[in-house]
């Protein structure tokens, strides 16, 4: 349930236990393989999804196809088997109904494409700005041929529009697009500067920045249809605080999940920054952050609690939310962008779990 941090991380087998072998081989690969559990409240699990029997994924799949985001229909189809949009759309937000869970599909379909694409790349101001006006329906349709990404850009602004879409959301969503694109040239910047070893201060800071969550969290109310409060998203403290707790626990988990291909693409990841700081194995250093997620998660609970009783008028936001805080960790263990077993630059292993309290 969150209330209390993860016990140790001891070294285990797949089923937790050490095993003898013959030659060896099993038993080394026991001994350093790690759990990490993250344990998330039961009773913010999501009993009767609106969308439990709808799969976004060929549509969603069809749709790639028509923007020719990759060069042949198989690419297209590894892809969304390989990341699996519409599994996001159903855990993050259990309460979209299947137009919504569709949309929402297509969305991480088109961040998740591009993020692959732009890490060590960039992206020009003029481009993100374009991206920007298409989310909020003030350009012309892009021609079929220019950039992809621009085309699915201004398909679903348009359908946000049909869909009678708040301009208030829209435009709040496109901005915080808009920054999440240019963390990719803020994080070539802090590439140059420090390497692949920044100071946790600075990665955390720029991960705050340009992290998914900084519009994902946004599709909490596009699930349901509705508008935010102005006031509460503008001004209210303790929904600023919801947001950047979102964001932090969001850093912890998916520096567990991606260490191999952080690694693999040079990227910068906390456990690398965590184990060189305090001169630790990488599995402790992993330990630590799931030690920090917990606590990262009873603060959450915490403001989710004063924040409802405070501002009652945004409960069936908080009630999509306490779905939303597992529901975008889950995925993580089971699709093929992630996976559970990470196998760690020093030769160690851990493996992922999330999990409900019992």
């Amino acid at each position: 349930m969150g209330e209390h941090p993860p016990g140790p991380a001891v070294p285990t087998g797949q089923d937790g236990s050490s095993r003898e072998s013959s030659n060896g081989q099993q038993e080394a690969t026991a001994a350093r393989t790690v759990e990490i559990r993250l344990t998330y409240p039961r009773d913010w699990q999501c009993a009767t999804p609106a969308s439990a029997d709808f799969d976004a994924n060929p549509q969603t799949e069809s749709w790639l196809r028509s923007l020719r985001i990759f060069s042949s229909r198989e690419e297209n189809g590894r892809y969304v088997q390989w990341a699996d949009p519409g599994r996001w759309a159903r855990d993050a937000f259990p309460l979209a109904p299947p137009e919504r869970n569709l949309i929402i599909s297509k969305i991480f379909a088109m961040a998740t494409t591009h993020d692959d694409r732009l890490e060590n790349v960039g992206i020009h101001e003029e481009v993100i700005e374009s991206y920007g006006q298409a989310i909020m329906a003030e350009s012309d349709r892009p021609s079929t041929f220019d950039d992809p990404y621009s085309v699915g850009w201004w398909e679903i602004g348009q359908e946000l529009l049909r869909d009678e879409i708040s301009f208030t959301w829209r435009r709040r969503f496109a901005q915080h697009i808009t920054v999440w694109y240019r963390g990719f040239n803020d994080e070539i910047a802090l590439l140059h500067r420090s390497g692949r070893h920044p100071t946790e201060d600075d990665y955390m800071t720029l991960r705050h920045k340009n992290s998914g969550m900084v519009w994902w969290i946004d599709l909490a109310e596009l699930s349901l249809g509705r508008t935010l409060p102005g006031p509460v998203v503008g001004s209210n403290p303790l929904f600023r605080r919801l947001c950047h707790l979102d964001r932090e626990i969001e850093l912890l988990y998916n520096d567990l999940y991606s260490a191999e291909k952080d690694s693999r693409d040079r990227l910068p990841n906390l456990i690398s920054i965590i184990s060189r700081q305090n001169g630790c194995p990488m599995a402790e250093a992993a330990r630590l952050i799931a030690h920090r997620h917990a606590t990262v998660l009873r603060k959450i609970q915490d403001v989710e609690l004063d924040l409802r009783a405070g501002t009652p008028e945004i409960g069936w936001w908080l009630d999509a939310f306490r779905h939303y805080v597992p529901g975008t960790d889950l995925p993580h263990a089971d699709v093929g962008r992630f996976g559970q077993l990470q196998h760690l630059e020093d030769g160690g292993e851990i493996r992922v779990i999330p999990q409900w309290a019992d």
